[in-house]
């Protein structure tokens, strides 16, 4: 039996618009955390990293996974990101260098994207799971020396990261 279009469709309009939720946490977080208190942030943090989790899980149980789909996520993953270090910036927890390994680490991603095959280079996620990570604790346990405790890991996993990716880059290079 042929599915009628609006079905299918709507099958990607879901985990869509749970993605899109955490775009509109992003500027949330951002007023919240630089008005408000770290305990609400947090909680809207909280709820990011859940529609983050959630949008993935849907796609694969409506069997609407897609390329758009992946894509979009990193995207918004990236946006909020820069937001909350950015108001992390503006507050004095983190200085303007912490942007550098986000931003490579981003701009590394899109050029494997840009393959005929992406890569797949599992620090790349692992990457984007600590720089979260990073943020619940400074959030958590909000100390400078939790901080720049934190910025050195950072740095660490950051040249590990990108040594990992040059390596499955120029792998997939060779083969095409």
């Amino acid at each position: 039996m042929i599915k009628p279009k609006k079905q299918i469709e709507m099958k990607y309009i879901i985990p869509t618009c749970v993605t899109l939720l955490r775009l509109i946490a992003a500027p949330i977080f951002y007023y919240v955390f630089l008005n408000g208190s770290c305990v609400i942030a947090f909680s809207i943090f909280i709820f990011a990293v859940l529609t983050d989790i959630a949008d993935g899980k849907i796609a694969r149980k409506l069997n609407a996974t897609s390329t758009f789909g992946a894509f979009l996520d990193v995207i918004i993953d990236f946006v909020l990101i820069i937001m909350i270090f950015l108001a992390f910036f503006k507050k004095q927890w983190y200085g303007i260098f912490v942007f550098i390994p986000i931003a490579i680490s981003f701009i590394n991603f899109i050029i494997g994207s840009r393959l005929k095959k992406p890569i797949y280079d599992p620090l790349g996620k692992y990457m984007g799971a600590f720089v979260m990570t990073m943020i619940g604790i400074t959030l958590l346990i909000p100390y400078v020396v939790v901080r720049k405790t934190l910025i050195y890991f950072l740095a660490i996993f950051f040249v590990i990261n990108i040594i990992s990716r040059t390596k499955y880059l120029r792998k997939q290079v060779r083969k095409t």
